[in-house]
C-alpha cells in the first residue's frame, strides 16, 4: 500500500480482514465487502480486480517484510537480530489472518515457502552447506526452509513473550548449524 491510499482503498482491505475472521474466504463475496466497507462496486473495482487481489497485495507486503529481513541478514551478517526482524517485520493479526487462506492464487504459506527457498538457494548455496555437512543439498534446503517457516508461525502464535524467546533460541541453534563447521561425530 502507498504511503497515501484513498480511506476506500484502506476501507475495503479492512472490510476483507473483518470477514476473514467471520468466515471463509471463498464464501466472501465482493458484495459483502462493498458492504462493509461503504463503498460501491465502482469504487472496489477501482482498487481491486477482485477479491484474490486484495489478498495477494497483502500476501505480498508480508513476503516483502520478511524478505527485506532476510537480505538485511546477507547484508550486514548480523544473525543474531535476525529472529527478531523476521518477527518484527510481519504484521502478527494479518500474518494469522492469511497464513491458513488458499485458494486459487491466494496461498501465504507456499508464497513464504518459495521466498525462503530464494534466500537459502541465495545465501547457503556459496556456502556449500549440503557439502560441509555431507547431506543432500535437498535435504538441507528443506531443513533450513522447515526451520525458518515453523519458527515465524510458532512465534507469531505464540501466546506469551517467553514461548517466542524459547522459540529464538533454539531456532538459532538450529540455523547457527548452517553457519558453523560441521560437528565431526567421532569427537563427541
Amino acid at each position: 500500500m502507498s504511503k497515501k491510499e484513498p480511506q476506500s482503498h484502506i476501507a475495503i482491505i479492512d472490510s476483507m480482514y473483518e470477514l476473514l475472521a467471520e468466515k471463509s474466504f471463498r464464501s466472501i463475496t465482493t458484495k459483502e465487502i462493498c458492504n462493509r466497507a461503504g463503498v460501491g462496486r465502482s469504487t472496489f473495482y477501482r482498487h481491486f480486480h477482485d477479491k484474490y487481489e486484495i489478498l495477494e497485495k497483502e500476501n505480498a507486503q508480508i513476503i516483502d517484510g520478511v524478505t527485506h529481513s532476510m537480505n538485511k541478514f546477507l547484508e550486514d551478517g548480523d544473525f543474531e537480530s535476525l529472529p527478531y526482524r523476521l518477527l518484527e517485520s510481519v504484521d502478527r493479526k494479518r500474518y494469522l489472518s492469511l497464513i491458513d487462506v488458499t485458494d486459487y492464487t491466494v496461498n501465504l504459506r507456499r508464497d513464504l515457502h518459495n521466498a525462503v527457498e530464494r534466500y537459502y538457494l541465495l545465501y547457503f548455496k556459496q556456502k556449500e552447506i549440503s557439502q560441509k555437512w555431507n547431506i543432500s543439498f535437498s535435504f538441507a534446503k528443506d531443513l533450513f526452509v522447515a526451520t525458518v517457516l515453523a519458527f515465524l508461525e510458532n512465534s507469531l502464535r505464540a501466546d506469551t513473550k517467553d514461548e517466542v524467546d524459547r522459540n529464538i533460541a533454539f531456532s538459532k541453534k538450529i540455523v547457527g548449524m548452517f553457519m558453523k563447521n560441521p560437528v565431526d561425530p567421532s569427537n563427541n
